[in-house]
This record gives structure tokens, C-alpha cells and sequence, in this order.
């Protein structure tokens, strides 16, 4: 079902796609794969990134479901005509087996990407101002670095470390750290979207020389006088000299009769004016087979590691809110269960929103009400608990604080009666 609906997708953009996205244009960006990094020189790029951004916390313009619809179509015509090549047992690189053996799995990916991805989500959150990734998500930069200098491979561990860094200089929002995993997942369908661009056209490329070469050999078996006609009229063809279409070239005449040589002449010849050699294409082209090959292995083993990771400890172990709620002068605020511990945090990110005041102000604001509260009637007192401001009576209080009153819609939330603590 899903496929057929992503087909039908595919039918409708196909035409404005190729207007506004042609094959070249796509295949001009390169995969994610910048300098391999180790954990602590991901945790320098992370104050790097965080020095180099400009951040604007106004609303922003929806960016990623445009590109997210874009890459949905480029996988499904890549898959489509590897899957073709394929039936017509074609030579297809091995990245691209990889990608019609685990393309259910995309399929999955890119459905969870658009579960996790509703419109408009993305337009909260603090987007770049400056740079290349101008009116992108800050997140989204972040986990583009963080598949780019892995080279597609995910580690949570490497993941912590980066943002934990990244936070020594500029502090993220919690909506931020929600969106990491969808953030990272985007930027893996981004990854596979290049590798696939690239595959898409040297399978191409690939596709033109098998068809040629076959050609020739036919011509051969019948008439071998016929061999020469078939080179000039390929001279005449407008061919895609490449890399991926010298190696299938070559790989299919090769160890032919002798008579085969003179199309195999005429290549090196062509070869030499551009200052190329059959040799060195054929070992670029290996050396390019085997990189797409770890790069698509490794994002598709990253996707299956973003659904096995739990992402509640990975949200409360980075929150610069919760790291100032644990100080809660009645002791109470670790023992809670994480729900509730989430709930207050999603106060705090209201208020903030609300109110204009940073999401770490706005939890200091709540403990700074509880220390005095305990220092004046003492920690056993309902006040002394931070949640007493964030989820009970002393909402009102939080919003008095900061001189403003308490919206209408929260009357409510703040009259409720504060419950015994054992509760919890």
C-alpha cells in the first residue's frame, strides 16, 4: 500500500522534479562524507559548530517536508531502476544491492519520518540565520555533521558527547533535543538520497555501455567487417565517458575475440585527449563502489539503531532544564517518574515561549521559588517542591514573578490543590 502511494507521488512530481531537480544537478551532491572524526575531535567540531552558528528564534519557514518529498522520489526512481537492471540482469554496483535488499526498511524510515515530521513542527524550532544552511533547523545542521563525519554510522555514545559539547558554548532548546532522532533520521534519508543521486546516474552510464557493447558483440558474431561501423557510430553518440561507463565497457568486451580490440582501441585514444587512462577510471571506479557501499551499509544499519535507542535518558541527560530541576530543595524531583518529570519540563517550554525567557531562566525562576520557600518553612513544605510551580497553585506565582498574570486558560491548572508528595 505504502509503495503504491509513494508511486503515485512519484507519477505526479516526476515532471516538475526533473525541471527543477535534473539528473546532474542531483548527482552534483556529494554524500555525506567529510573527515572521519573520533569522539574528541567530534567534541571540538561541536564548539566549532556552535561558535560558527547564527541562530534566529523567530518562526521559520517549513523546509524539511519539501526536501523529505523530494528524497522519497529520488529513492523510489533509483530503486525502480536498479530493480530493472536487475530482472534484466544488468551488473549492478554492490551499494545498489544493498539498496534493493533493505529498501523495505527506507520504505519504513521515510513513513516514520513523516509521522514524526508534521507540518509546520519543524517552523519552531531555532533556524540558522547565516551560512549554507540558511533557515534550516539548527538541529538538523548538527545531525548533518554528525552523519557527515561518520560517514553515515551512528554512535549514541559519539552523538552524546557532540551535543554535550556543543551546549558548553550554546545551550539547545528541549524541543531540539526531542528532535534529535528525527533530525538524524532525516539527515540519514538525506545521506542514501546523494549516494542514490550518484547511483542513479552511473547506473545509467552503466546501462549506455552494456547496451553498446552488446551491440558490438552482436555485430561481430554476425560480421566482424561491421565492427568499424558500429565505432564510428558510437563517435557520433553524444556518450557519457565516465568512470561507471569505461569499467562496464571494458569489462564486457574484455577477453572477447581479438577482433573486439578496435572499439577498445578507440576508447584508450578517446581517453588519452582527456587525459584519462582505462586503468585509472576502472580503479576510481572501484575505489567509488566501495565507499557507497560502507556509506549506504552503515546509514541503514544507523536507521535500525535510531529505533532500538531509548531516547528518554539520551533528552534528560543533555536538558540544561532538567540539570537545574534536579537542585529541587525538597529532594523530590529525581524520584519522580519520568512522565512527570517530562510534564514539568514541557511547563518550562511553554512558559518560555509565553513569556520570551529562555527555557533555562525559566527553571531557575522555579527553583530560585522553591529555595525560598524551603528556607523559610522548610523542605517538608509543598512549596519547596519545584513542581509546585510548574503544575500546581504556584503557577501563579511563577507568572507573578516575572510580572505577568496568569493567562485565563491555566486558571485552572494553578487552583488545582497541590498533592501529598507520596503520591508521586
Amino acid at each position: 500500500m505504502f509503495r503504491k502511494y509513494v508511486k503515485h507521488t512519484v507519477k505526479n512530481l516526476k515532471t516538475g522534479l526533473e525541471k527543477v531537480l535534473p539528473l546532474k544537478r542531483i548527482a552534483d551532491e556529494p554524500p555525506l562524507r567529510a573527515e572521519l572524526f573520533s569522539i574528541a575531535q567530534f567534541k571540538e567540531h561541536a564548539k566549532f559548530l556552535a561558535e560558527k552558528h547564527t541562530v534566529s528564534f523567530k518562526t521559520g519557514r517549513e523546509k524539511l517536508l519539501a526536501r523529505l518529498k523530494e528524497n522519497e522520489a529520488i529513492l523510489l526512481q533509483t530503486f525502480e531502476l536498479l530493480n530493472d537492471a536487475g530482472k534484466a540482469k544488468r551488473t549492478i554496483s554492490p551499494a545498489g544491492e544493498w539498496l534493493l535488499d533493505n529498501y523495505y526498511l527506507i520504505e519504513e524510515q521515510i513513513r516514520l519520518a513523516q509521522k514524526h515530521l508534521p507540518k509546520g513542527y519543524s517552523r519552531e524550532l531555532p533556524y540558522l540565520a547565516k551560512g549554507p544552511m540558511t533557515g534550516y533547523p539548527r538541529i538538523y545542521d548538527i545531525a548533518m555533521e554528525v552523519v557527515s563525519h561518520g560517514d553515515g554510522r551512528l554512535d549514541i555514545e559519539g552523538l552524546s558527547g557532540f551535543v554535550s559539547s556543543y551546549q558548553t558554548l550554546k545551550h539547545l532548546k528541549l524541543g531540539e533535543l526531542w528532535g534529535v532522532p528525527i533530525m538524524i533520521r532525516l539527515a540519514l534519508i538525506e545521506n542514501l538520497r546523494r549516494v542514490c543521486s550518484y547511483m542513479m546516474l552511473t547506473q545509467k552510464h552503466r546501462d549506455k555501455a552494456d547496451y553498446w557493447a552488446n551491440r558490438i558483440i552482436e555485430t561481430s558474431a554476425k560480421d566482424t567487417n561491421e565492427i568499424l561501423h558500429e565505432v564510428s557510430s558510437m563517435s557520433k553518440e553524444n556518450l557519457p565517458i565516465t568512470d561507471a561507463f569505461v569499467s562496464e565497457f571494458v569489462r564486457k568486451l574484455h577477453g572477447q575475440t581479438s577482433t573486439l580490440n578496435l572499439p577498445l582501441i578507440w576508447l584508450e585514444k578517446k581517453l588519452s585527449e582527456q587525459g584519462e587512462t582505462i586503468d585509472r577510471l576502472i580503479q576510481s571506479t572501484g575505489q567509488k563502489q566501495a565507499a557507497n557501499q560502507v556509506s549506504i551499509a552503515n546509514t541503514i544499519e544507523s536507521l535500525r539503531l535510531l529505533e532500538r535507542t531509548d531516547w528518554h535518558d539520551f533528552v534528560e541527560d543533555l536538558s540544561i532544564v532538567d540539570s537545574v530541576l534536579k537542585n529541587d530543595p525538597s529532594g523530590e524531583y529525581h524520584k519522580m517518574s519520568f512522565d512527570t518529570r517530562d510534564s514539568y519540563r514541557h511547563v518550562i517550554e511553554k512558559f518560555s515561549m509565553e513569556n520570551s525567557v529562555s527555557e533555562e531562566e525559566t527553571a531557575a525562576l522555579a527553583l530560585r521559588l522553591a529555595k525560598e520557600t524551603a528556607s523559610k518553612s522548610g523542605v517538608n513544605n509543598p512549596g519547596a517542591h519545584v513542581g509546585y510551580y510548574l503544575a500546581d497553585k504556584g503557577l501563579e506565582k511563577l507568572y507573578a514573578s516575572t510580572g505577568r498574570r496568569l493567562p485565563l486558560n491555566r486558571t485552572l491548572e494553578a487552583k488545582k490543590i497541590f498533592l501529598p508528595r507520596a503520591l508521586y
